[in-house]
């Protein structure tokens, strides 16, 4: 748990300098789920679908939208100063992440979001749903974020919303995502899961599966 505090306890300094843009939708906000925030770090021209994201996501009270650039850093307190990356501790103060497909069907920033216990909301587009490690204890909807078509964004937090998803939630789901992610998220890892997979196809010792 300790782990999961440091996590959650990342905050952000001078959010100002025109980093951060809160949508103003044309419509009444709505009620994001118990505070829940939700948001999003990085750039809205890089897919056709990202634009629907964002005003789907802009009628709830709490989504924050972070643009940094590349060679921005900010105050980090899990590591030395002046060399974390902006939007590691952006991404780090939101409860949910917005991980969208971009120019390919994976999300780069899904595995961004695993690696440092982050929960993720996968959104993807007409090529389907990427999804690592399918069907087994790494597979993201088994507790550890949310899958979802890029139309399919309003339909989540409604459904988050009438069934209380919380703060206790956001925490339940790093703890589980803490559990797998070395063994599951991180380069060593993932050559884990290979090895075993050459080693023993057939024996379920890892968790990758053949897909052809």
């Amino acid at each position: 748990d300790r782990g999961i505090h440091s996590i959650a306890s990342h905050g952000i300094e001078n959010p100002a300098a025109g980093r951060l843009s809160v949508m103003h939708a044309p419509t009444p906000k709505r009620q994001t789920p118990s505070a829940v925030v939700l948001g999003f770090i990085g750039r809205l021209n890089t897919h056709v679908c990202r634009p629907m994201m964002h005003e789907q996501a802009g009628l709830y009270h709490s989504y924050v939208h972070w643009e940094f650039p590349p060679k921005d850093v900010c105050h980090d307190s899990s590591l030395p100063e002046g060399v974390s990356p902006c939007w590691r501790p952006a991404m780090l103060s939101c409860d949910l992440n917005l991980c969208p497909t971009g120019s390919d069907p994976s999300s780069y920033r899904l595995y961004q979001s695993l690696q440092q216990g982050s929960v993720p909301v996968y959104v993807y587009d007409y090529r389907g749903a990427w999804i690592p490690y399918r069907g087994t204890q790494g597979d993201i909807r088994n507790g550890l974020g949310f899958v979802v078509p890029y139309n399919g964004l309003a339909k989540l937090m409604e459904r988050l919303q009438r069934e209380g998803f919380n703060q206790g939630n956001v925490t339940q789901m790093r703890r589980n995502i803490m559990r797998v992610k070395d063994e599951h998220f991180t380069p060593e890892g993932v050559m884990l899961q290979v090895q075993r997979f050459l080693e023993a196809p057939s024996a379920n010792a890892s968790n990758l599966r053949c897909c052809a």
